[in-house]
């Protein structure tokens, strides 16, 4: 450091200032992190940024989300099933650098489900509707859908092989 007539310097003293600041931002981010809820829907992810290079990762219960360290900085965030848990991220040497919870909420923006005679079944309607695939509809509907998708890339195998 450099000092002047046994004074601290203002490069000193802005050092001192910008590391009070930033232990105050830091501390501040880790408050907001913790009230911090991600949400997301079923089958799509999303990427979150947290404050520092994630090590660890913990998941409350893994059936309701999946988090993955993406590069630096970055978590990827899937959701599984409607429902909620927390994370807690750590670094290299355990410390947190972050706790949230994610949200996976039931349907998609697109979805609508369908109920008749006590059966559910799951539709995408963006523009027109079509069946999907849904782990919440009833057993018979899935076997159902399920088929269609399989005769159909049946179909498309052969038209990609006869060429």
């Amino acid at each position: 450091m450099i000092q002047v007539a046994g004074k601290k310097s203002i490069v000193h003293i802005a050092l001192h200032y910008a590391a009070g600041v930033a232990l105050a931002l830091g501390l501040l981010n880790m408050a907001t992190a913790e009230a911090v809820e991600v949400r997301v829907k079923p089958d799509l992810a999303k990427l979150v940024a947290v404050a520092g290079r994630p090590a660890a990762v913990v998941i409350g219960n893994p059936a309701y989300a999946e988090v993955a360290v993406a590069a630096g900085n970055k978590l990827l965030v899937q959701g599984r099933n409607p429902g909620k848990t927390n994370v807690i991220v750590l670094d290299v040497d355990g410390n947190r650098l972050a706790e949230f919870d994610v949200v996976v909420s039931g349907l998609k923006e697109e979805e609508v489900a369908l109920y008749r005679q006590g059966t559910r079944a799951t539709y995408v309607c963006a523009p027109e509707c079509s069946q999907v695939l849904n782990v919440d509809d009833s057993k018979k509907v899935l076997e159902d859908v399920s088929s269609r998708i399989s005769t159909r890339e049946g179909i498309i195998k052969m038209g990609v092989n006869s060429r």
